[in-house]
């Protein structure tokens, strides 16, 4: 679920008396349901809820300010936001980063 490499995997039985919750890190999730075509099980019932928190989602106006999660505590691995921003027909949009702290990462390019 969430992403292509997801934030969870679900490939074993779990009764209604030992429920699984997974939250997602931004205000969608995606939900993969994939089977064989060996052995056939019941299936699954989920239920969902919007809860505060998470990170990303679309800012339409002239100026505004966004923050990783926690910040300007350290953020959680694994935490995967996307924002985006849209601005009038005819502007750009100009990021000023007043703070950048992030862990260091072979692939990233400078």
């Amino acid at each position: 679920m969430q992403g292509e490499e997801g934030i969870a995997q679900l490939c074993v039985q779990r009764s209604s008396e030992n429920p699984m919750q997974v939250s997602s890190t931004g205000n969608e999730l995606a939900i993969r349901f994939k089977t064989d075509g060996s052995i056939n099980g019941r299936g699954f019932n989920v239920s969902w809820r919007a809860v505060p928190g998470g990170c990303g989602g679309i800012f339409q106006a002239p100026s505004g300010e966004i923050h990783s999660p926690n910040y300007p505590s350290p953020y959680r691995s694994n935490t995967d936001c996307t924002w985006v921003i849209q601005v009038e027909k005819h502007h750009r949009v100009l990021l000023n980063f007043t703070d950048f702290d992030l862990e260091p990462q072979d692939s990233c390019i400078l």
